[in-house]
């Protein structure tokens, strides 16, 4: 690999934190393309592994504060702790390593720990609290759609709230995990095209939870049984985020398992990345992806864990 100079590096960052820029901003001004700002981590993930911690870190400050200039500081803030800082910890523990699970899991610790302070920061400076702001919001959507002709008659909204604010907690991790993940495979994908060296790199359909994940699941499961009669702790709740997040990790390996078995396939690209897509948004395909996940963590069809 060619020694990049100072002036390279710097140009190629800047170069990279538009394009990111770009993307923010039009998630921000065309609604349909929101979903793009769970990819915002990609840029610096590319930055920090191809050029440095040290331009990762900065490219993100000058990005946060671009972003600032056309948004608001909550909206950049936002951008900066839960996307910009996690992609930099991915970048630079995925640098040269070969285990995928390393840089997904210091993206997944950072992000938790950055939310947390997050979160604390915007409660003590500003007064607001984020995870009542989120149960609000969401109960303007079930009132909204009460109103449609064809709703549902039978939904009771307060139920639905109160199950949606008990697994707030693991929807927060199962966000970090998912940022983690699918933003260091997209990395990774954009490296293997612009490195034309020959360097090998971990694909998606390799990525495999550890061998005794499923022992490790039921000691969760046992120690959570014993908390039953514990009054302070809420219980049902406990088991709704534990269960919430093991069927997440599962689908997470179901997937990379389904990738692995399409590769096998002579499918066209187009239709297997369909199918990838589907396995992401429809629920009773991603149910099958978790249970293909959990049943690869025992049986190990790949025959890749070592």
């Amino acid at each position: 690999m060619i020694e990049k100079s100072t002036r390279q590096r710097f140009t190629e960052s800047a170069i990279v934190s538009s394009i990111g820029i770009i993307f923010i901003l039009m998630s921000v001004y065309v609604p349909i393309l929101q979903l793009l700002i769970f990819f915002t981590a990609v840029p610096y993930i590319l930055i920090t592994m191809r050029n440095g911690l040290k331009y990762g870190i900065m490219s993100a400050c000058i990005s946060a504060l671009a972003v600032l200039m056309f948004s608001n500081i909550f909206y950049s803030a936002t951008l900066f702790f839960l996307f910009f800082m996690p992609g930099i910890a991915i970048g630079h523990t995925g640098k040269g390593c070969k285990e995928p699970y390393v840089p997904i899991s210091w993206g997944f610790i950072s992000s938790i720990t950055l939310t947390m302070i997050y979160i604390k920061l915007l409660s003590v400076v500003f007064g607001v609290d984020i995870v009542q702001l989120v149960m609000e919001m969401f109960e303007q959507a079930l009132e909204f759609q009460s109103t449609l002709p064809m709703h549902a008659g039978d939904i009771d909204a307060q139920e639905i709230l109160s199950i949606m604010g008990s697994i707030i907690p693991g929807l927060i991790i199962v966000q970090a995990m998912s940022m983690s993940f699918f933003n260091y495979y997209i990395s990774l994908s954009i490296l293997k095209r612009v490195e034309r060296e020959s360097v090998s790199m971990p694909r998606i359909s390799e990525f495999t939870l550890p061998g005794n994940i499923a022992l490790g699941i039921l000691i969760i499961y046992f120690l959570t049984m014993t908390m039953k009669g514990v009054p302070w702790i809420k219980y049902d709740a406990l088991v709704a985020n534990i269960t919430l997040i093991i069927l997440f990790m599962f689908f997470l390996q179901g997937f990379a398992v389904l990738g692995h078995l399409l590769s096998k396939t002579k499918m066209n690209s187009a239709l297997k990345n369909t199918l990838l897509f589907m396995a992401l948004v429809l629920g009773p395909f991603s149910s099958f992806v978790s249970i293909l996940g959990f049943l690869d963590s025992i049986i190990d069809f790949r025959r890749i864990r070592r």
